[in-house]
């Protein structure tokens, strides 16, 4: 496939000497060993971004966050975001992602209460992640993220609808379907799925009709 393209080409660079790789190469690279799985490339590529002073990229050590995350790494991936001196949005939303997807979800509570300022994309990461679970608390945190002033967008309202769905939370249910109108998003298959999904699971299939 073309990560593993990617990564035979950084090799045959490596390989000519004729030209030392740059963050950019490394940024990519990284990304192709996500995607492939060549975690043992990964590493080495975080072991030579260290040695060559280049933590301080943020945009590079994303990358690196990112690789371990797709790698199912999340230790090596906080201690990776540990040696960043000024994580951004991306940086603390990538690792917030990290734990959810292992499943370790009070961990990711805890750096989602971390993060100075956390963005549509912390929270819909935190409510996919309860989601995931199957815990109601997917619907506490969505109705502090509408508290917040946040927009309730085509991600968060569908996952709001399955957390309804699998509680039998009709009424708070129907209260979706009305935010999903008003938000133009009845078009939206990923919504709509949600929404049928719920009033079936909730025994009132003839709204879904």
């Amino acid at each position: 496939g073309k990560p593993n393209k990617g990564i035979s080409l950084y090799r045959s660079m490596l390989d000519s000497k004729e030209e030392a790789p740059n963050e950019f190469m490394y940024s990519a690279v990284l990304k192709a060993c996500g995607l492939a799985g060549d975690l043992r490339l990964g590493r080495l590529i975080h072991e030579r971004i260290g040695e060559e002073n280049l933590k301080g990229d943020v945009v590079l050590m994303n990358a690196v966050l990112d690789m371990y995350v797709k790698n199912g790494r999340v230790s090596e991936a906080n201690k990776a975001f540990s040696e960043m001196s000024q994580p951004n949005s991306t940086s603390w939303n990538t690792l917030i992602s990290g734990y959810c997807k292992a499943g370790l979800i009070d961990e990711a509570v805890g750096l989602f209460h971390r993060i100075p300022q956390p963005n549509g994309v912390s929270w819909n990461c935190l409510i996919s992640g309860f989601v995931d679970k199957g815990s109601p608390r997917a619907l506490e945190f969505l109705v502090k993220m509408h508290r917040e002033g946040l927009v309730l967008d085509g991600f968060a309202l569908p996952c709001g609808l399955k957390a309804c769905s699998f509680c039998g939370l009709l009424t708070m249910g129907k209260q979706l379907h009305c935010c999903v109108l008003k938000s133009g998003l009845e078009s939206s298959s990923f919504a709509l799925s949600a929404l049928i999904d719920m009033y079936s699971n909730c025994s009132s299939l003839s709204d879904a009709a």
